[in-house]
């Protein structure tokens, strides 16, 4: 699926997709938290799904293996990345997974147990063993849901983000216009 994306991309098409995509970031970036509107809010929600876009397309861009710019590849996906996570990041995910896990497990050890007639497998037994598991898998998934809170809050800061805007507004210039930043950056 993403190969065949990956063909029907042209570069006015991926300049189109920069070009908004700097234009939301811009705009994030100027207007910031602004406590009287939502248009923060609705800017964010708008640059979550472009940002995703913008991580899937960069993603089968790279996986294209004649894909030569490598500019646009890294300003497609870093600024993909600040925009989703800009949003991602508020997300409490952690306590979330943990539970269902521990549900699943809870679930899959009561039917072994009623299946097989494991007299070993009490319901005292499962609980303990859901419990172990909820923590172990909560305390592994927050350590993980930190770094990305770190990762997000440093490549979604608005000055950054505002950096990577700008970056990818020329670097969609520049495509059309059929020179992209790397062609100033090689040596022939």
């Amino acid at each position: 699926m993403r190969k065949l994306i990956a063909e029907y991309l042209s570069e006015p098409i991926l300049a189109l997709i920069l070009f908004m995509g700097g234009m939301v970031a811009i705009a994030i970036a100027i207007i910031g938290k602004n406590q009287r509107s939502y248009l923060d809010e609705i800017l964010a929600g708008i640059g979550f799904f472009i940002g995703a876009f913008m991580i899937f397309i960069g993603v089968s861009i790279y996986e294209k293996s004649e894909w030569e710019q490598s500019s646009t590849l890294l300003i497609f996906i870093g600024l993909g990345l600040s925009l989703f996570f800009r949003v991602f990041k508020k997300i409490r995910w952690a306590s979330l997974i943990s539970l269902i896990a521990g549900g699943v497990l809870g679930i899959v050890l009561y039917v072994i147990s009623k299946s097989f007639a494991i007299l070993v497998l009490t319901p005292m037994v499962i609980l303990i063993i859901i419990l172990f598991v909820i923590f172990l898998v909560y305390i592994v998934l927050r350590v993980l849901e930190r770094v990305i809170d770190f990762f997000g809050g440093v490549i979604s800061f608005r000055p950054i983000l505002f950096f990577i805007g700008l970056l990818a507004i020329a670097e969609s210039v520049m495509i059309f216009f059929g020179h992209p930043i790397q062609s100033f950056l090689t040596v022939d």
